[in-house]
């Protein structure tokens, strides 16, 4: 039994696949209606894997190693803020932010001396490191600390000092501007020593740098898409029978290890009847009733918004051999445009 449900949902996801390449929206009217709610949820989980490694140009999606250590909620949440209202043209898989934990596992010289290094492995010949960050763990009573950043040969350069003398340990955000030499050439090692800090092997430092594209164009995220002359709103238990927007929470994180944020994807479908109010005053949707007029009107999205995605990238790392003490993939931030369905109609 589970193995013949099993062939359906594929089937569906084939139909889902064939449908969204003709209309470029899913029909779920179209849909069996027997799906489960985890058919459905299924079905939206592998439109966002799909919809995620085409904004990256990936063929598979990422695998990831086992064990993997996830960086302190302390950064998480503050990665995974609300979108600015303003957005970019080619913001579809953008680069935001990228999260580097240490090549190292802890160097240390003293017990309050210790160094570690960080490599970026990606190109970034399109973006420019516009801000970077990094998160240190102090504990309680620390007292005075120093942190210095060496690159090359050159001598090393005192970069944050500052003073802890609270009881409570807590994650530091320390602000930085590294030399121009890394800048220019940031595939270069960036070595960071800190001084006064017993740091530790679990609450190790983490590096965060702020990106930004080269020459780009603004523009308001609500004309990404030119909306329809009519649509619905969220369902209501007394209306799901007409066309409406279904809320779907899809467990994200539990389905794909590599995604960090958001935990649960809350993605919307479209399905209901369409009557005459319903149906959608444009051309197209006019000509598209005369040219067939034995097609019915199909309740499908008619405008979309973005969605931020933390996730875990080993792609630079598939060719190299896996070694035991490798550091976690970087972690990066990205947008992902037309992911969250806005709104419904009849076409």
């Amino acid at each position: 039994m589970c193995e013949n449900r099993s062939i359906q949902v594929i089937g569906v996801l084939l139909f889902l696949a064939a449908v969204a390449s003709r209309v470029g929206s899913v029909c779920w009217n179209c849909m069996p209606n027997d799906l489960s709610e985890d058919d459905i949820g299924k079905i939206l989980a592998e439109e966002f894997k799909d919809n995620f490694m085409k904004s990256l140009g990936l063929t598979s999606e990422p695998v990831m190693p086992k064990n993997i250590t996830y960086p302190p909620k302390e950064i998480i949440n503050e990665l995974f803020t609300d979108e600015d209202d303003v957005i970019h043209e080619e913001d579809n898989g953008a680069l935001e932010t990228i999260i580097l934990q240490p090549l190292n596992s802890d160097s240390r010289e003293s017990n309050t001396t210790s160094f570690f290094e960080y490599k970026i492995t990606d190109k970034l010949d399109s973006y420019r490191i516009e801000q970077v960050t990094l998160w240190l763990h102090v504990n309680g009573n620390t007292g005075l600390y120093e942190v210095y950043e060496k690159i090359s040969t050159q001598p090393r350069r005192m970069v944050f000092m500052d003073r802890h003398y609270d009881n409570a340990s807590e994650w530091r955000k320390l602000l930085f501007t590294p030399s121009k030499l890394w800048l220019q050439n940031p595939w270069r090692k960036l070595r960071i020593e800190i001084k006064g800090v017993e740091t530790s092997v679990v609450d190790k430092p983490v590096l965060q740098l702020n990106l930004k594209r080269r020459e780009k164009r603004l523009k308001k995220r609500h004309s990404m898409l030119t909306p329809t002359a009519t649509t619905t709103d969220d369902c209501h238990p007394t209306q799901k029978s007409l066309c409406c927007r279904h809320l779907r929470d899809v467990p994200l994180q539990k389905i794909y290890s590599w995604v960090v944020m958001p935990v649960t994807y809350r993605a919307y479908t479209c399905s209901g009847r369409c009557v005459v109010k319903h149906r959608n005053n444009n051309t197209w949707s006019y000509f598209s009733q005369v040219s067939k007029p034995t097609r019915e009107p199909c309740c499908v999205p008619t405008d979309f918004e973005p969605m931020t995605v933390l996730y875990f990238d080993n792609t630079s790392q598939k060719s190299k051999k896996k070694k035991k003490n490798d550091p976690p993939p970087p972690i990066k931030k990205m947008n992902i445009k037309n992911a969250i369905v806005k709104s419904c109609g009849c076409s």
